[in-house]
């Protein structure tokens, strides 16, 4: 989607992705299938988001390079 917002990733362990949230700022962890990509997510705060923040979710890349 493209109007899902970019979150930071703060760190990789395997297949676990450590996310900085752009919608609440706190660190949410996400399974991963492949490295070097990107993904969408839904947020893992999504109890307390709009319908369509959690419809639209946020992207991130599991390497640190600069966001396609």
């Amino acid at each position: 989607m493209s109007d899902a917002p970019w979150a930071d990733l703060v760190a990789v362990n395997g297949t676990t992705a450590v996310i900085a949230c752009p919608y609440c700022g706190r660190h949410h962890t996400h399974q991963i299938t492949t490295r070097g990509r990107a993904e969408r997510r839904a947020p893992a705060c999504g109890l307390y988001r709009s319908a369509d923040d959690r419809a639209a979710g946020y992207r991130f890349h599991t390497e640190r390079k600069e966001r396609p």
